[in-house]
Order: C-alpha cells, then sequence, then structure tokens
C-alpha cells in the first residue's frame, strides 16, 4: 500500500513538470486585455474582512492599479500572483493583485471602481458593494476569539488615577497580533509587562492576552474612551480534505503541507464612557499642583553637628500613589541661614498591587552663614485624596544643626638672627691642579639633559608607527576579505548606501513610481540589515523583524508607520500615478538614520 502510494506522489510530480516544460512551447494566446474586480464575499460582520482581487488580463506585466478612495476601508496589500491557463495549447495569462480590506463601520460599504492605464488607454473596473452586519450580541461561550475591556472607576477627579484593563481571549493559534488604542482626554501609563494566561469561560479554557494601563483625566467632563480594536490572523484546522486512503489524509495534513488555514479578525471592544469631576474650590490650599492620590513626605539631615564652613546633605522624599509624575518641587526656606546647592532630583516609579506607584527624592548641599544653633523648617506637601474627598496637606519635623565656630589655626612665628658686629672674610682660594676635561663653571651646564617636548613625541612616534600601519594593513586586508566571501556582512555594510542611494534618485526623478520605489527601498533595506531573503514584508512584519534584532523600539515603530503610510498613499490613489511629496522622503532620510544608531 505505501509502495503504491509513494508511486501516485511520483506521479503527481511527474505531470506537474511536464506541464511546467509544455508552458514555453506553447503558442501564446493574446487575449484581449481587461480589469477586474471580484471579493471573497459580499456580507460579513464587523470583525471579519473582505479579499478583494484586481485582475490585469491579457498582458504579461503591468503596473499596481491606482485604487479608489476607501475611506471606509483598511488596506492591507496582500501580495501579487500570476495566473496562467492553457486551453488547446493556448495560454493565457493574468496578473492578480490582493489586498486584505478591513471595515471601519456597519453599513452598505462601496468599494469603488479602481482604475489601470496602459499604452495610453484608461481600463476600469465595477464598483463592488459589500454588506457590514455588527457584531451580534452573543454568549462568549464557544467562540473562538474574543476581546474585552473594562475601566476600574467610571467616576472620578481630574488626574484621579483608574485602571484599563484590555484582554484577548483564544482558543486557536494566532499571529499578527496587532492591538490598537488611543485615549483622547487622559493621559496614559503602561502599568508593567503585559500579561499571559490561561483561563476557563463557561467551561472551555482559554489563553489570554492581558494589557493594564493607568488613565488619568485632563480635563473636565463626560470622556470617552474609543473601542480598543485588535487586528488578528487565526490558524484554523483545515478540516475539508477528504481522501479515501487514511495515511494520504494524514500525510497532507500534516502542518509541513499547511494542514490549516488562516483567517483574519477584527475585534472592538465596547466604548466606555467616563465621567471626569473638577477638583473642589472649598479648601483649596494655596499654591496647590493638581496633585492627586495617597503621599507621604519625610526629610533627614546628613549632620546635624558641624564646624563653621563645613556641609551637610539635605534629603527631602515624595511618595505615594496617583499621578506621581507631577510631584512638585517642594519650597526650601533657608536661604538666611545658608547658603544652598540643589542637585537633580531622582525619580522612581513602580506598581503597588494594580496601581501605578512613584516617588522623587531631592537633595541639598546646606552651607552656613553662621555658627550657633541654625533650624531647617519644616516643608510642606499638599494633595488632594480622593478617596477621603479632600485636600491634605502633611510636613515634614522641625530639624536643628548645630554650627560650631572652626578651632583657632597655629600662627607661624618667623625670628631673625642676630647679626654680627665682625664682618666675616672671605676665604683665600689656591688653585691646586687642572682637569684635563672642561671645567664646567655655569649652573646651566648641570641642567637635565632628559629628551623633552617635541624631540620626545618625535621618538615616541617614530617607535609607534609601523605598530599602527601593521595593525591598519591588517583590518583593511580582513575588511576587504570579509566583503568578498560574507554575504550577510556585505548586505549589512552597503544597506544604508544603497537605501539612500535610491530614494536620492526617486527624490531628483519625481515620477509617477516614486511612493513604489521608496516602499521597495526601506524594505530592502530592512532585509539587508537583518540578512532576510526578499524584501516581500508587511509593516507589523518589520517591526516585528527589527524587534526581535534589539533595534531601538521607536525606530521600529517609526519604520512601519512609515511603510503603512507610503501603502495608503500608493491603494487611495484616483487616475493619476501617487507622487511623494519631499516631506515624505525626508522622513524616510530620517527613520534610516535612527536606525543606523543601534542600541
Amino acid at each position: 500500500m505505501r509502495f503504491y502510494l509513494i508511486s501516485r506522489y511520483c506521479a503527481y510530480i511527474l505531470c506537474g513538470l511536464f506541464l511546467t516544460a509544455a508552458l514555453p512551447a506553447a503558442q501564446v494566446y493574446a487575449k484581449e486585455i481587461g480589469l477586474t474586480a471580484s471579493v471573497d464575499k459580499t456580507e460579513i460582520s464587523l470583525e471579519d474582512s473582505v479579499n478583494l482581487s484586481i485582475a490585469v488580463n491579457g498582458v504579461k506585466t503591468a503596473p499596481s492599479p491606482a485604487l479608489p478612495d476607501l475611506k471606509d476601508f483598511d488596506i492591507r496589500s496582500t501580495g501579487t500572483q500570476t495566473q496562467v491557463q492553457v486551453i488547446n495549447s493556448q495560454v493565457s495569462k493574468s496578473i492578480v493583485f490582493t489586498y486584505n480590506l478591513v471595515p471601519q463601520k456597519a453599513g452598505q460599504l462601496e468599494i469603488g471602481a479602481a482604475r489601470l492605464e496602459l499604452d495610453g488607454k484608461i481600463y476600469s473596473t465595477k464598483p463592488i458593494i459589500v454588506t457590514v452586519k455588527q457584531v451580534a450580541a452573543q454568549s462568549r461561550s464557544g467562540r473562538l476569539v474574543f476581546a474585552e475591556a473594562s475601566i476600574s472607576k467610571n467616576k472620578l477627579f481630574v488626574n484621579e488615577q483608574a485602571i484599563y484593563t484590555f484582554k484577548l481571549f483564544r482558543r486557536v493559534n494566532a499571529r499578527n497580533i496587532n492591538l490598537k488604542q488611543t485615549f483622547d482626554g487622559f493621559r496614559e501609563e503602561p502599568l508593567g509587562q503585559d500579561k499571559q494566561y490561561s483561563q476557563v469561560v463557561d467551561g472551555l479554557q482559554y489563553n489570554v492576552y492581558e494589557v493594564s494601563k493607568a488613565l488619568f483625566p485632563s480635563k473636565v467632563g463626560v470622556l470617552e474612551i474609543p473601542p480598543s480594536r485588535v487586528d488578528i490572523d487565526i490558524l484554523i484546522q483545515d478540516k475539508s480534505r477528504s481522501h479515501s486512503d487514511p495515511f494520504f489524509d494524514r500525510f497532507f495534513n500534516d502542518p509541513f503541507f499547511g494542514g490549516t488555514s488562516s483567517a483574519h479578525k477584527t475585534l472592538r471592544t465596547s466604548t466606555i464612557q467616563v465621567e471626569a469631576l473638577p477638583l473642589p474650590e472649598q479648601d483649596k490650599p494655596a499654591g496647590f499642583s493638581n496633585l492627586v492620590g495617597q503621599f507621604a513626605i519625610s526629610a533627614r539631615l546628613g549632620k546635624h553637628e558641624l564646624e563653621f564652613g563645613d556641609s551637610t546633605t539635605l534629603t527631602l522624599t515624595i511618595s505615594g500613589k496617583g499621578n506621581v509624575y507631577d510631584i512638585p518641587t517642594p519650597n526650601l526656606d533657608v536661604l538666611d541661614q545658608f547658603k544652598v546647592y540643589p542637585d537633580q532630583p531622582d525619580f522612581k516609579k513602580w506598581i503597588d498591587g494594580k496601581n501605578l506607584a512613584g516617588g522623587k527624592t531631592f537633595k541639598w548641599a546646606l552651607v552656613p552663614l553662621r555658627d550657633g544653633d541654625l533650624q531647617v523648617p519644616p516643608i510642606s506637601l499638599s494633595y488632594f485624596d480622593p478617596a477621603a474627598g479632600k485636600y491634605i496637606t502633611r510636613q515634614t519635623k522641625k530639624i536643628s544643626l548645630k554650627i560650631t565656630q572652626a578651632p583657632a589655626r597655629e600662627k607661624l612665628k618667623i625670628v631673625q638672627a642676630p647679626q654680627s658686629a665682625i664682618a666675616p672674610q672671605a676665604p683665600e682660594v689656591k688653585i691646586l691642579g687642572e682637569d684635563i676635561l672642561p671645567i664646567h663653571t655655569r649652573l646651566s651646564d648641570f641642567s637635565n639633559q632628559a629628551l623633552t617636548g617635541p624631540r620626545r613625541n618625535y621618538l615616541w612616534a617614530a617607535f609607534l608607527a609601523p605598530v599602527f600601519l601593521f595593525c591598519g594593513t591588517a583590518w583593511w586586508v580582513r575588511h576587504k576579505d570579509r566583503l568578498k566571501y560574507d554575504l550577510a556582512f556585505t548586505r549589512n555594510k552597503n544597506a544604508y548606501r544603497s537605501a539612500k542611494k535610491r530614494l536620492q534618485k526617486t527624490q531628483s526623478a519625481g515620477n509617477g513610481e516614486s511612493i513604489v520605489e521608496i516602499s521597495k527601498a526601506l524594505r530592502e533595506y530592512v532585509g539587508d540589515k537583518l540578512n532576510l531573503p526578499g524584501a516581500a514584508f508587511t509593516p507589523v512584519e518589520v517591526e516585528l523583524k527589527l524587534r526581535e534584532k534589539r533595534f531601538p523600539e521607536e525606530s521600529a515603530k517609526s519604520m512601519r508607520a512609515l511603510l503603512e503610510k507610503c501603502e495608503e498613499i500608493q491603494y487611495r490613489g484616483g487616475a493619476q500615478r501617487p507622487v511623494a511629496s519631499d516631506k515624505l522622503i525626508e522622513e524616510s532620510f530620517e527613520v534610516l538614520e535612527k536606525l543606523e544608531k543601534k542600541l
């Protein structure tokens, strides 16, 4: 039986090779040029997507068609395919451009006519109507994937902390998970690392991905938190294959042969309304700095006893839960007693349970202006406690210092020996003999004769020059050999230069293919920099690959945003080919320069 199955597989392979070899010999049928558009389905829910295919018939090569203004959809290009049909030894060829469209709202949405200009003639497709329905309110039970969002408080004061929690539940494998959240009217702060765990919902076990953020309303009124949106490709086991042979069925359902299919889902949570109340004016302390939460203040002194002219360090710490980034710099009123030298404040944040907490440490060097008993007066901190619904003022204790006078230094007494009344007589000098060597009679003859100044520098340079020359030559030879034999190293080194050259050429040409050229330059740069085959990456894949190679997170996000902008301009154009602006090209240069500065 196994020998029979292997024979069948070999027969299939030979048939494929025969057809491939026969295609070039077949007569090419010059089919009339045409442009058609089709979708895989015309009725979907708001969390599904539509696959749009635009086929260019009767040509060997064709540029990308200009898509209409699809403002009701998010567009993602999924590639290009070539379809060949052989009928009676005649070949018809079509080039198919595929796109994934994600609806932004429910209703009757129109996919307008796509346009293509070939040889001075304009071809267009017919509009397509897609019916998008709201996601039915249904039980979570049995769903493969769903998302939820919640907030800890729906009514709170301005600058009060609330915890927003997003959860993604799934029972199947998934990839290309992309979460988008906006919080207009709030200041957001992440609460630690994202969490992943398992949870049983209605008797079924789900893998849960949880993201929590601390939100602080920045204005008064009813604020809306828009739905969090997550794009996800779920992998579903393909059960459509049916074979009479169990071995054949098991063989081709193996993951190596792609026994799963991918379905794109766009999940949205519900809109959340929050009422932000103003802080009360009654009993508001003077100079209140909008600090909201629960805080504590403490102070300590390095030395309580010191000599006049010496210094001590005053350390003040403010910590607690709330809008910790707004902790104010306290007022230190000691200028009449001390000379003050402030240090840079030290800020730290941490997670206290499910709340954002933090503290700020201030340090001052104090130099007393006089001796005696001095005092550091209490330092106050005012904040609004939303739990108590009132303003609270806390202050440190008064700190006393004792400044002592420095001990008097012993004065140096200078005395002079008494002069003798009798002047000393000069001793008589007699020459006893002369040396055959020259006699040095000048003090300069006994100076240090060591090499100094430029002469020493020249000697060191002459000694070290051969060493540096040898090292430089060895490095250059090794570098040239590596460029010659190490393809990955060569691609990495030439990535920035090649991308920059292509962008400069696009900028000077200013033709209709400039958007395509910019996108190709950026993708080829990533492929060369990371030594990846090809350059067919989606913006999301580009960001993930850059993060995996430890590129800065901000630079990876900038590259993804730039590629998405290029795709949006390219696929939302009209009849004219989109042309890139100088601003977009300059932005491309900036993103490439940032990526070159890898951590």
